[in-house]
């Protein structure tokens, strides 16, 4: 079921939230952004916020690969108690700026929503449009992905999935998120059948150039120039093995939903979640 008290049921177009398969479409759009010359993955923070803390050391590629030590706001222990109401971009960011930082930048990995919000603030500031009017243009409209956007809570979606938990063995509406806090992290819904549309889009060279794309499936190397013991990640994308075949894979899970959308690259093969 969608919605369990109306006995609605899901079908190909029912719309869910994604949550951090967000993540691929943050990266695909600094690329795309990197391929007009609008700004590049070597830029320094500090560049797009020059009041953040030690903004100097990191770089637009930290944030993507997840290694850029700055504090996930999602692992704050008062997150769970505001995620419910909006919040601006800029409060978000007063929300976690000045944390001090869980390691140098480029050191570890450890994945973190922190960076892909800021990512999002920065297509918004280089492209002059909003993180949603920015995707929409760019991969939504082109590539006919009709059931796809940023959530809002202000928004009334056709279709739309409503989020469950089962606490105590017994289904109930699961913490509901004001997506403003996911932001480029996070925030956008889709259907399996959009989801499919866009790996068909990506692995076939209509979303981004050659160059842009084998460096979105490199692995990041940490400063030491070893692979992190978590795995291999690229931009946005975790690089796997399934059953000894090679997965581009990301998840994504908030209260009530979960997803999963993965390439077998050799096999031509989409499956979505």
């Amino acid at each position: 079921f969608s919605d369990l008290e109306k006995k609605e049921k899901v079908t190909p177009e029912t719309k869910f939230r994604i949550a951090s398969i967000t993540k691929q479409f943050t990266s695909a759009a600094i690329l795309k952004l990197q391929e007009e010359k609008k700004l590049s993955v070597t830029d320094k923070l500090s560049k797009y916020f020059p009041d953040f803390p030690r903004g100097e050391e990191v770089t637009l590629y930290h944030l993507i690969t997840h290694t850029s030590g700055i504090h996930s706001y999602t692992g704050k222990n008062e997150f769970l108690q505001k995620v419910t109401s909006p919040i601006t971009n800029d409060s978000l960011l007063n929300f976690f700026k000045n944390d001090p930082y869980d390691f140098n930048p480029g050191e570890q990995y450890r994945y973190n929503n922190s960076g892909y919000f800021l990512l999002g603030y920065i297509i918004e500031k280089v492209s002059g449009k909003s993180y949603s009017q920015y995707l929409k243009a760019t991969f939504f409209e082109p590539l006919k992905m009709t059931n796809t956007g940023v959530h809002t809570s202000a928004l009334t979606l056709k279709n739309e999935a409503k989020g469950y938990m089962k606490p105590g063995g017994k289904y109930e509406r699961a913490l509901n998120w004001d997506m403003s806090w996911a932001g480029a992290a996070g925030a956008l819904y889709s259907t399996v059948g959009d989801l499919f549309l866009w790996n068909e889009a990506l692995y076939n060279g209509k979303v981004l150039n050659d160059k842009s794309f084998a460096d979105a499936l490199t692995s990041v190397k940490l400063n030491n120039g070893k692979i992190p013991p978590d795995g291999e990640y690229g931009y946005g994308l975790g690089l796997r093995k399934y059953r000894d075949l090679a997965v581009v894979e990301h998840g994504g899970g908030l209260h009530g939903f979960i997803s999963q959308l993965s390439r077998f690259p050799q096999e031509k093969f989409t499956v979505v979640i």
